[in-house]
C-alpha cells in the first residue's frame, strides 16, 4: 500500500498528517495479526489455501511495513 506523505515538505513547520499515519499503524496491526495467524496454520491448513510452508516463512519473515508487495 502507498501512503500519502506522513510528515509535510515545509521544514519551518513540518505538520504531521495523523489520518495518514493512524491509517498506516492500523493496517501494520491488521498484516502483524494475519502473519501471527499464517504462521500457526498447520501444513494441512496450508495445502487448503493454497500456500507452501515455504511461502508461509517467506511472508511471516517479512518486515511490519512491508505491506502489499508482492513476493
Amino acid at each position: 500500500m502507498a501512503y500519502p506523505t506522513i510528515i509535510s515538505t515545509n521544514a519551518a513547520f513540518p505538520v504531521f498528517n495523523i489520518m495518514t499515519l493512524v491509517s498506516a499503524v492500523n493496517d501494520m496491526c491488521t498484516v502483524s495479526k494475519q502473519r501471527r495467524t499464517l504462521s500457526r496454520l498447520t501444513t494441512q491448513q496450508l495445502t487448503d489455501i493454497g500456500i507452501t510452508p515455504q511461502q508461509r516463512a517467506t511472508e511471516c519473515n517479512r518486515c511490519l511495513w512491508q505491506i502489499g508487495q508482492t513476493i
